[in-house]
């Protein structure tokens, strides 16, 4: 059993990164800077009562408080005086830490991460004499400026470096680190324990908050997707070894010196005792090779799908063929294979309006090329990193590779990264879904790549139909349509329906289940408790189109009880495959919201933006900075979740602690000021933007923007002028001097737009050559890109302008239909302009 243990955390010690936890037990054999060896909790109880409160062996008081845990003895400490003294005496005691020799040997490995209950230093002077790079994340908020190759040190009861913050040592302390405290350390740590591998040196999980936590990785719902938990400890207590046994985590009895010598020798042989695994290292990363699925997915007669009760679609679904045909996508998918035959990368992307089946048909397709002999991969990974894969399409001896990524929109600028680097002698076709307001919002970034997008048409045509009753009728679930006795009559019916989603309820369910689901659903929205919460943070996410919830976000909206909760809500609620929750229907949104407070709405936005704030990162590409995105957006919060100017204000000043070095929330802060008018303000957010992120085109954008904008909102010309050049020429010089696509693009709209309305507020004339001028800039972009949503759109707008002036004769332009984009955009709750004024703020 040691042995086969042993070998498990070599294994993961090889390839998956795991995160090292440390407790009291790790710095003992440390030295104090006077000498004395650094204390065992009740050495340092009895230093306390001893040193600190100067209390005789020989009292009463000392008497009974040495019988008492040292929590209970710090919470003394605090009430009978201020708890700065306290805080005083340990920080001094604690501080310039002399590490023993073993504890060098702790950078032997690369950490990518660590956690701590020390508030000692004895880490950081390890890391200082090996020189080797560390940030200590010792503030309630995120310290983010960091080298790559730095290993993060969370301290989570405070840091001798960092006294003003206060430790953990209290009962009320503890407390308050796991119920009321909005500390990004321990949200991280929450949200690492539900994927993580964890490695334990020298905790015994005593204190009360670290067993919460370990109770969250308990309840996350999914066990399958949990990390591996690896305990050392030389002398495990009996409560230790059942709370071990209790996670199903590996023990090893070992001292601290004895897993650091362990380390050494196993990081400087380590390349010997295995090639480093790039198919394993990959799927850590969510790339899941759809050849494994289908190697294990055997019994295709007897599988009996949940496709068709609205559950989401697994690979093994479209194996057996339990999937509808449509003929359409079949010929969209020949004529991309053929005419991106020669190409080194490719992209077909295929867009539309939720549950119309996207995620069925890019699974059909990446099964259609597994058959054409490319290697496929499911994309199902929170973070999209392409270099691995990049890495393992090196290295392999196959040609041709497809990944499939559901979802895909946040990740199409690192996948135009990927797309460049592709090696000769391979190909990489990338097969994405997204839903439309998401795609154009980020589709720029193929712009100059070989793309091909297609638009899904939700109406259910004659001969897919057809393909419905013939599949529907083959798996026997026709339902209702049993009851008619021809092909026509069954094809009829289907083509009545508005969608798939629709026709699928009805046959399976009756006309009246969405009625009778919503009438069960309506106790729980009448209970003020975490299931409502949950339900209305799904309904969230489901009105602003973010596709999936992450588990992280149910534990701690239902204070660590995820599966207790996820049980309760499971009939209206459906499982993805990046380990998230969705409401399994849109049906359920209007009834939810129909039934919470305004006030509530904002008070879930709040509690969700503060929860994801550690994990959110603007300087890199994913899911949780999408939702922060999403969430702080001022014509989201404004247009569709009802929010007046003041109350998006109030919100975003909440939260700012949380995101004071995001460059993005001061952008969103400065719209929210701008809708007000109050221009000032506004340029001021959007200045410490730009002092967090001086060479984003967004920033210098949004401030050129706020310039017209206020330029426009006077009547005095002499003034508005003064503004208009200003910011007119923060615009031009991005479009003229910014190579990248999308900065020309979105200045180019926002510039034309805006100086339309000033000549035309003004009543200024504008000459031949100004004119024609602003058509070379719009035709900079409409060559790059004619299917450019804002390019088609300020083309119009153009056109309008130059009929309306009588100068249509300066300039040759074709009128753009822009119909069917604005239909797909009905259910926004926002014209037109707007919607692009929204792609182009972000």
């Amino acid at each position: 059993m040691i042995q086969e243990h042993l070998e498990k955390l070599k294994s993961t010690l090889l390839h998956d990164s795991p995160i090292l936890f440390l407790g009291a037990g790790f710095s003992l054999g440390g030295k104090t800077k006077s000498g004395r060896d650094i204390p065992k909790a009740n050495e340092l109880k009895e230093i306390i009562l001893t040193e600190f409160l100067k209390l005789s062996k020989s009292s009463s008081e000392y008497g009974e408080l040495t019988n008492y845990p040292l929590s209970q003895v710090c919470q003394y400490c605090s009430n009978k005086q201020s708890p700065h003294y306290l805080i005083d005496f340990l920080t001094d005691f604690f501080s310039n830490t002399r590490p023993a020799p073993f504890h060098t040997k702790l950078t032997s490995y690369y950490w990518k991460k660590i956690y701590s209950t020390n508030i000692d230093d004895l880490v950081e002077k390890v890391f200082e004499h090996n020189q080797k790079d560390l940030v200590v994340q010792q503030y309630v908020r995120k310290f983010t400026h960091k080298k790559d190759s730095a290993t993060e040190y969370y301290k989570l009861h405070g840091s001798v470096n960092n006294p003003s913050e206060g430790y953990v040592f209290s009962t009320d302390e503890y407390v308050d680190s796991m119920v009321h405290s909005k500390d990004f350390r321990f949200s991280s740590l929450s949200s690492d324990m539900h994927s993580e591998n964890f490695i334990f040196v020298g905790s015994n999980f005593d204190e009360i908050n670290l067993d919460y936590y370990l109770r969250l990785y308990e309840n996350t719902g999914y066990a399958s997707t949990r990390g591996k938990l690896y305990f050392i400890n030389p002398a495990p207590s009996i409560l230790l070894k059942s709370k071990i046994e209790r996670v199903q985590g590996i023990l090893l009895e070992w001292t601290t010196e004895q897993f650091l010598e362990f380390l050494e020798s196993f990081s400087s042989t380590k390349t010997s005792i295995s090639k480093y695994d790039l198919e394993k290292d990959i799927t850590k990363l969510g790339y899941i090779n759809i050849d494994f699925i289908k190697d294990s997915f055997k019994n295709t007669q007897n599988y009996d799908s949940q496709l068709y009760l609205g559950y989401e679609p697994c690979w093994e679904d479209i194996f057996a063929e339990w999937d509808f045909i449509d003929n359409r996508i079949t010929q969209q998918l020949n004529k991309f294979l053929k005419t991106s035959a020669n190409q080194k990368s490719a992209v077909l992307s295929i867009y539309g309006k939720p549950y119309i089946g996207k995620s069925v048909f890019i699974r059909r397709i990446g099964n259609e090329l597994r058959k054409e002999g490319y290697e496929t991969y499911h994309f199902e990974g929170r973070n999209f990193n392409y270099y691995p894969f990049l890495q393992f399409m090196r290295n392999s001896n196959n040609f041709n590779f497809a990944i499939v990524m559901d979802n895909a929109s946040y990740y199409y600028g690192p996948l135009k990264q990927l797309m460049k680097l592709i090696p000769n002698g391979k190909k990489l076709i990338v097969v994405t879904s997204s839903r439309p307001f998401f795609h154009f919002k980020w589709r720029y970034n193929f712009v100059g790549e070989f793309f091909f997008e297609y638009l899904i048409d939700p109406t259910i045509s004659s001969e897919y139909a057809k393909n419905i009753v013939l599949r529907l009728e083959e798996k026997g679930y026709l339902g209702e349509l049993k009851n008619l006795k021809t092909v026509e009559e069954r094809v009829s019916v289907v083509t009545s329906n508005n969608d798939l989603m629709s026709l699928l309820f009805s046959l399976t369910f009756g006309k009246g289940f969405i009625k009778r689901l919503n009438k069960d659903l309506q106790p729980h929205l009448e209970k003020d408790d975490s299931t409502r919460d949950l339900l209305l943070s799904l309904a969230i996410f489901n009105k602003i189109e973010l596709p999936h919830f992450p588990i992280e976000l149910v534990s701690h909206l239902t204070n660590g009880r995820a599966k207790e909760y996820m049980k309760k809500v499971d009939a209206f609620t459906k499982t993805t495959s990046q380990n998230s929750l969705q409401l399994r229907s849109g049906f359920f949104t209007t009834n939810i919201f129909r039934s919470v407070a305004k006030k509530k709405i904002i008070l879930m936005v709040e509690d969700m933006l503060v929860v994801i704030a550690s994990q959110v990162d603007d300087k890199n590409h994913s899911y949780w900075n999408e939702i922060h995105a999403s969430l702080t957006k001022e014509k989201t919060l404004r247009k569709v979740l009802s929010l007046n100017s003041h109350e998006i204000k109030q919100l975003l000043y909440r939260i700012r602690n949380y995101y004071s070095d995001n460059f993005n929330f001061w952008i969103q802060l400065g719209i929210a000021e701008q809708r007000e008018k109050d221009f000032e303000k506004a340029l001021n957010h959007f200045k410490q933007a730009e002092a967090l992120r001086p060479t984003s085109y967004m920033v210098q954008n949004a401030i050129g923007r706020n310039f017209l904008k206020q330029a426009n909102s006077l009547d005095n010309i002499v003034i508005a002028k003064k503004y208009f050049q200003e910011g007119e020429k923060i615009l031009i010089n991005l479009i003229e001097n910014r190579e990248e696509f999308q900065a020309r693009a979105f200045s180019t709209h926002c510039y034309l737009y805006e100086k339309i309305l000033f000549v035309e507020k003004f009543h200024i004339q504008l000459t031949n050559d100004e004119i024609v001028k602003m058509g070379e800039y719009l035709k900079r972009i409409t060559d790059k890109d004619e299917n450019d949503i804002m390019a088609k759109h300020i083309n119009n707008v153009f056109i309008r302008f130059l009929k309306k002036t009588n100068k249509l004769n300066l300039i040759k332009l074709n009128f753009q239909d822009l119909s069917k984009l604005k239909a797909l955009f009905t259910e926004y709750n926002v014209s037109f302009d707007e919607l692009l004024d929204d792609i182009e703020q972000e």
